[in-house]
């Protein structure tokens, strides 16, 4: 599995992503990039072109933002 799951903990968008995530029962790790000075946050917002979150990698592709995942999500179900 290389699903991969960056945003912040206890913000509304991130956690509806988790829903949707687990509701479907899609496998990923979740990694909390939720302070400012998190030098992985500034990696992400590098690679990503983006200061969005939150921002899922899978195989090798970048989704950003809560549309962006969630339509990825109703794709590979």
């Amino acid at each position: 599995m290389a699903r991969v799951l960056f945003g912040k903990r206890g913000d509304s968008e991130t956690g509806k992503i988790e829903t949707i995530l687990s509701d479907a029962k899609i496998p990923y790790y979740f990694t909390d990039v939720g302070h400012r000075q998190s030098t992985l946050r500034d990696a992400l917002e590098v690679l990503s072109n983006s200061t969005s979150l939150p921002i899922m990698i899978d195989e090798g592709v970048t989704y950003i933002g809560y549309e962006s995942i969630r339509i990825h999500c109703r794709e590979i179900l």
